[in-house]
């Protein structure tokens, strides 16, 4: 069902355009046509049922078939959450995974979702909501033991300390604070209880380092993950004339969990993160400005 909207009738005589009761067919939906004449539907996408849309009253939706990528370019305002992400949450019925850094979309569209079967979880650390946030514990995407369990970790790495950190004159403390993280995420997950796997643990152990390195040096070589102790010796963590820039750059990438609400938020995953792998009806909001 979708919300009745009347439009600007330039081009399609004087009656009011408005949006149709109901779509019929499949597709999701992606935009509405205001031209005159039907023409020809662009490459990869279909107009919906005449019989549903005729020529005057309704503006024709536009609906994409099949799989594969879409993106939408507009400005700021030009309307692309009201005329393509919110009818497309509410009409698509799959899983999803929804950037929504101001909430609008979690606000407007996360109930329907539910009420259709959907779980739905909002990642919403500051509350833009209102609603009740669900947490993610990072670390607990990381398997030690897996084949891809160093890819993965590394991959968390770059996103806390993201290439746009490295102008050309850090390139040496960029690279030895990711290999920090790396080691103090690798441990974290193969040598602390289950408890003590968090990002706010690797925060904890970073800034431990810099007051005892000779204490963290000698956890990392005891470690039972080969790559800790590889990177122990890579990084001569006692040699402290180096240290404090390799620390303090490594610490850049988990001070944003400096308050008690992002911490929360990353103690702990609170729903099924299997659901993502297998396609179970999930809808997960990313609230995060």
């Amino acid at each position: 069902m979708l919300i009745a909207n009347t439009f600007s009738a330039a081009g399609r005589g004087t009656a009011a355009l408005e949006l149709p009761p109901s779509l019929e067919g499949s597709g999701l939906l992606v935009g509405w046509s205001m031209e005159h004449e039907r023409g020809k539907a662009p490459m990869g996408f279909s107009f919906g049922d005449p019989e549903a849309t005729p020529a005057m009253g309704f503006v024709d939706p536009i609906l994409m078939d099949g799989e594969g990528h879409l993106l939408t370019i507009a400005p700021t305002g030009a309307g692309k959450g009201v005329g393509c992400i919110v009818p497309a949450l509410l009409r698509y019925m799959g899983s999803a995974i929804v950037l929504d850094p101001k909430g609008e979309n979690a606000s407007i569209t996360a109930r329907w979702r539910r009420s259709n079967g959907q779980q739905v979880v909002v990642l919403d650390p500051m509350g833009l909501t209102g609603q009740e946030s669900g947490t993610l514990n990072p670390l607990d995407l990381i398997d030690p033991a897996a084949a891809t369990g160093v890819d993965d970790a590394a991959a968390l790495v770059t996103a806390l300390l993201p290439n746009s950190l490295d102008d050309g004159k850090n390139t040496f403390w960029v690279s030895r604070a990711r290999q920090l993280l790396l080691a103090l995420i690798l441990h974290a997950v193969t040598d602390l209880p289950p408890n003590e796997r968090t990002l706010t643990k690797v925060r904890q152990l970073a800034s431990r380092l810099a007051a005892d390195p000779d204490g963290v040096s000698r956890s990392f070589a005891a470690s039972r993950h080969p790559e800790v102790r590889m990177i122990q010796g890579n990084l001569q963590i006692s040699a402290r004339e180096t240290l404090g820039g390799i620390v303090a750059f490594a610490q850049e990438g988990v001070d944003f969990l400096r308050g008690p609400q992002l911490q929360a938020a990353v103690e702990r995953t609170s729903f099924d993160l299997g659901a993502v792998v297998r396609g179970d009806p999930l809808t997960i909001y990313l609230v995060l400005p």
